[in-house]
């Protein structure tokens, strides 16, 4: 009986052990996970792009900047669901790849194919997530800047940034992905 007792005692112990790492582990995932999706902008010591330093919070009340090897995870489309967006560089071309979190079908914009007047993107060099509702867009008439107009983004949306140069934003409005040129 006492032989009995133990053994319940120590298999009580192991299986509390053992879901107390499950919930470790679990709380680690949603940790990083959390912590990933929430930085906080750091508006301090601006320096160069490709350290991850905060240029968008010049720019934006509301982003987060992005390694451009890291992968942007938020609802693009307002479905309620995660989408992931990835920049991918390679010899050839250069491009966005969005992969929708419902249907799990992948949109590339750039790799050589017009998405706006833009077919490649290898001018990037830094990258970002916006959750403001509120951008500009510049406006063009014949190759010259003619006018800035306000822009609601519906969506947390995708910034792409060349420093003191050229950049946009990639949103979805309208039933699909758009760019808002944002450079002169």
């Amino acid at each position: 009986m006492r032989f009995l007792f133990v053994l319940l005692a120590v298999y009580s112990l192991v299986s509390c052990e053992n879901a107390d790492t499950n919930e470790q582990h679990l709380t680690d995932r949603q940790t990083a996970n959390e912590i990933e999706k929430t930085k906080e902008i750091d508006t301090e010591g601006l320096g160069d792009p490709n350290k991850n330093d905060q240029f968008l919070s010049i720019e934006f009340k509301s982003s987060t900047q992005y390694n451009l090897q890291d992968t942007i995870v938020a609802d693009f489309n307002g479905d309620e669901k995660f989408d992931q967006a990835i920049y991918i560089k390679t010899n050839k071309t250069s491009g966005i790849k969005i992969i929708d979190g419902a249907s799990q079908s992948t949109l590339k914009i750039g790799f050589g194919h017009l998405f706006a007047h833009i077919a490649d993107f290898d001018w990037v060099e830094y990258w970002g997530l916006v959750n403001d509702t509120q951008s500009y867009e510049i406006i063009f008439d014949e190759e010259e800047v003619a006018d800035a107009r306000d822009v609601v983004l519906e969506h947390p949306s995708i910034v792409l940034r060349q420093t003191d140069a050229f950049g946009g934003i990639i949103t979805f409005r309208n039933g699909q992905y758009d760019w808002i040129h944002q450079a002169d």
